[in-house]
């Protein structure tokens, strides 16, 4: 399948991967363009993204937060939004349910398959019906047994280009850190141990997105996400993906040229129906930096939202949530 050339992705891209050559930005951009699929009448305007209102209500939940023995959790949580819910949660984020080892679902282990207790694909399919779906992409890191990881450590093709290996430097002094555990984390292969980026424990490794194998791999969960009802994709620990020595490697401009990217994926995808939302555990100013220019995401995911909205119902005030 060939595609014209598109001029605003391979400058988006050349902001990203300034070390690759022309033809090189050329040919990435021509292949994030096929995983995704040619553009056309089918692409989901059933929602414009400027329509949401006060009206509107996210509901968060695991795939596992309703429990039904006799069918995977997916089934028992379609049913349950059914028959309670339907009016009251248009909008759906289910948090991970790829296959994973910890962190309740975020240290991904498979982009491919889904917890097996969750259901399958066809599952998430039917949870999207009649309503919109948010997933994650997990941009930090992978799970320490995710295949990427695996074949790093066997230097092997793709995963040998995907995690970001590392090296203790006082470079790395002003890191910011949402965990207590260390930074790095040796990880033992058959060719001997390997020193890896382990932002946010030693079950998540760090990807390199210095390299452009790993936006194709998320290319790829973008498109089967998309494939099967997703319409929101929450990135999730994106202000973290992008590492530069003296700096506290957070929120770089490589950070929000990556939100840019995929947003402009998204949107080539499923047209108006593609919603971006940045997840950035951090202060306000901090979270609104990825709004600002209107070609970043939708919408911040602020956490002390819910919290704050369940005070000012239960004690009838709003001052806290207007502070």
């Amino acid at each position: 399948m060939q595609f014209p050339r598109d001029e605003t992705l391979r400058t988006l891209l050349s902001d990203l991967y300034c070390g690759e050559s022309s033809s090189d930005l050329e040919v990435l951009s021509s292949q994030l363009l096929q995983i995704l699929g040619q553009p056309s009448a089918h692409a989901d305007s059933s929602f414009d993204v400027h329509s949401w209102n006060g009206n509107d209500v996210v509901l968060i939940t695991y795939a596992d937060t309703v429990v039904d023995e006799e069918r995977p959790a997916l089934q028992g949580l379609s049913t349950f939004v059914n028959r309670h819910l339907q009016l009251f949660a248009p909008v759906i984020h289910v948090l991970p349910f790829l296959e994973a080892t910890s962190d309740g679902g975020f240290a991904v282990a498979s982009h491919s398959r889904l917890e097996s207790r969750h259901g399958d694909w066809s599952d998430l399919a039917a949870l999207a019906e009649g309503r919109r779906l948010m997933a994650d992409l997990v941009l930090n890191h992978v799970s320490a047994s995710h295949p990427w990881v695996r074949q790093f450590l066997s230097d092997q093709e793709p995963g040998r280009f995907c995690v970001l290996e590392a090296a203790p430097d006082p470079c790395w002094d002003q890191v910011v850190r949402p965990r207590s555990s260390a930074l790095f984390t040796q990880l033992q292969g058959p060719s001997g141990s390997r020193q890896v980026w382990t932002t946010f424990g030693p079950d998540q490794v760090d990807l390199d997105w210095r390299h452009p194998e790993v936006l194709l791999g998320f290319a790829r969960l973008l498109k089967r996400k998309l494939n099967h009802g997703v319409r929101w994709i929450r990135l999730d620990a994106v202000g973290f993906v992008w590492k530069e020595p003296n700096t506290r490697c957070i929120h770089q401009p490589q950070a929000h040229r990556l939100v840019e990217v995929l947003r402009y994926l998204l949107t080539h995808a499923c047209g108006g129906g593609g919603v971006v939302v940045t997840e950035t555990n951090v202060p306000e100013q901090e979270n609104l930096s990825y709004l600002r220019t209107g070609r970043e995401a939708h919408l911040a995911y602020n956490f002390p939202l819910p919290p704050l909205l369940l005070e000012a119902a239960m004690s009838g005030s709003a001052d806290l949530l207007n502070g």
